[in-house]
């Protein structure tokens, strides 16, 4: 019990440092709760040993029909704005019942090749925070078979949601009509 409390402190306090690094950028500021959910993502799939976490990455690693259609920045997850992370795009969103936007994360993308070449090696599971990330439009974590027989939480359904692959990444348990049908 004791251990478990010590590494959500430790977390927590990562995730405080690393959200202060974020909201000092000076061309835009993501909101808060994008910046926690992309955090959590980040450590739920081991993102330290992505592929695309590594030196030297950029667009000459993407399997061809990814290079003509990724539209993102290259950098290291942590290092730089979200906005120009690996598999991140942001967008400016009007924020409901009111006259000012806000910087929202619209795609999460982290994927390499179109299926199981070239995957990004994500391991683990899809965290539930992903839910913080209201503006998504579209989800891609297929080819990674590291998140295999995980479930795909249904908290990650919002309306905004267009586009959901998950292709080869063979999660388990069953889905919504929501996802179903986005």
């Amino acid at each position: 019990m004791m251990k478990n409390q010590i590494t959500i402190t430790l977390v927590s306090a990562l995730a405080f440092a690393i959200f202060g690094q974020l909201q000092a950028q000076a061309d835009y500021q993501l909101v808060e709760q994008d910046s926690l959910a992309l955090l959590a993502f980040y450590w739920a799939t081991d993102g330290p040993n992505w592929t695309s976490n590594q030196d030297g990455f950029g667009l000459e690693d993407l399997s061809s029909e990814w290079q003509g259609t990724y539209d993102g920045g290259f950098n290291k997850w942590l290092e730089g704005p979200a906005k120009d992370w690996f598999g991140v795009k942001v967008e400016k969103r009007q924020i409901p019942n009111s006259s000012d936007s806000a910087y929202r994360v619209t795609w999460l993308w982290p994927v390499i090749g179109r299926r199981t070449d070239g995957q990004n090696a994500l391991k683990g599971y899809v965290p539930r925070e992903v839910a913080y990330l209201t503006a998504l439009e579209r989800f891609y974590v297929n080819g990674n078979n590291g998140l295999e027989w995980t479930e795909i939480p249904d908290d990650l359904y919002h309306p905004t949601l267009q586009r959901l692959d998950i292709e080869s990444a063979w999660f388990g348990g069953e889905i919504t009509d929501a996802f179903r049908n986005c």
